[in-house]
């Protein structure tokens, strides 16, 4: 699949989607809000954002005949959401949480997550990498 730029489809307050010129099913959108939190004897606005993205891809299945034949089934919409939350003063920390968290997923998914299994119990993951 070639590399295209999403075009915006829809801009409401707290959120803005953008989709794929070629297939509309393909998407991108960001979400955000603002809420105040209280921290201590303190209130912050606390932001919470969420970015989700959707990709039609084909099913592909392989048969059992001599040699193996692949079909397509089908087309399925994958999914990948990332959801960040935290006060408006510590978003340098909460990009660097973004970073370990998304290092520890792919130990995670490294480990066969996405095939259905849990990692080990013995995977080791980090907090604090730079």
């Amino acid at each position: 699949m070639s590399k295209r730029t999403l075009r915006l489809t829809a801009y409401t307050p707290g959120s803005v989607q953008y989709a794929d010129p070629d297939d509309i099913r393909n998407t991108f959108r960001v979400k955000g809000s603002l809420t105040p939190k209280a921290v201590g004897s303190a209130t912050v606005q606390n932001h919470r954002g969420e970015f989700i993205m959707n990709e039609t891809v084909p099913v592909k299945i392989t048969d059992c005949s001599t040699p193996p034949v692949t079909v397509c089934a089908g087309n399925e919409i994958i999914s990948a959401r990332i959801a960040l939350s935290g006060s408006v003063g510590n978003s340098g920390a909460l990009k660097a949480l973004l970073k370990n968290a998304y290092d520890n997923a792919i130990v995670a998914i490294d480990s066969g997550f996405l095939n259905g299994f849990q990692p080990p119990l013995d995977t080791t993951y980090e907090i604090g990498a730079e």
